[in-house]
């Protein structure tokens, strides 16, 4: 799949106020999501198998997760996460097609500090996501239910 993704600079304005105020708080600043577990932030699926009507065919499906969390110096939080798919099938009698998406969804919330834990509170407009995160250097890394979510700071 040769889908090229960037999240906008001006995206990272949010974090930039609480750089320059001298917050202090190490959770302030821009936070790449570098991975997702279990599952990773790649999924790819293939198959194929052969009909009567369409003969020999193939689907092949692939999921690009990208995200990037800022927290300003209120510890007020955004978490942007973009999900490329990218969808292909081929047969030898029905054809083939390709089609690819962009979901985008943006959630934003509050971050506390518990001691050396933080808690970020983010929703959207249908759904919430609360992370207990533990920051470890210039990672930080943050339960969610059954996932962690692993970011590093920019």
């Amino acid at each position: 799949m040769s889908t090229h993704h960037t999240i906008s600079k001006d995206k990272l304005a949010l974090s930039l106020t609480g750089l320059l105020t001298g917050c202090g708080d190490p959770l302030v600043g821009d936070w790449e999501l570098v991975d997702i577990r279990p599952g990773g932030l790649s999924i790819s699926y293939s198959y194929s198998g052969y009909d009567g009507s369409c003969g020999s065919y193939s689907y092949d499906l692939d999921a690009e997760l990208y995200g990037l969390l800022a927290i300003d110096s209120e510890l007020e939080a955004r978490f942007e996460l973009d999900i490329a798919l990218s969808y292909e099938y081929d047969s030898d009698f029905c054809g083939s097609d390709s089609v690819q998406y962009t979901y985008e969804y943006t959630y934003s919330g509050k971050a506390e500090r518990d001691g050396d834990t933080y808690e970020i509170r983010l929703r959207d407009d249908t759904e919430s996501m609360d992370l207990s995160c533990k920051l470890d250097g210039s990672e930080l890394r943050c339960e969610a239910e059954d996932e962690t979510y692993i970011f590093e700071q920019l």
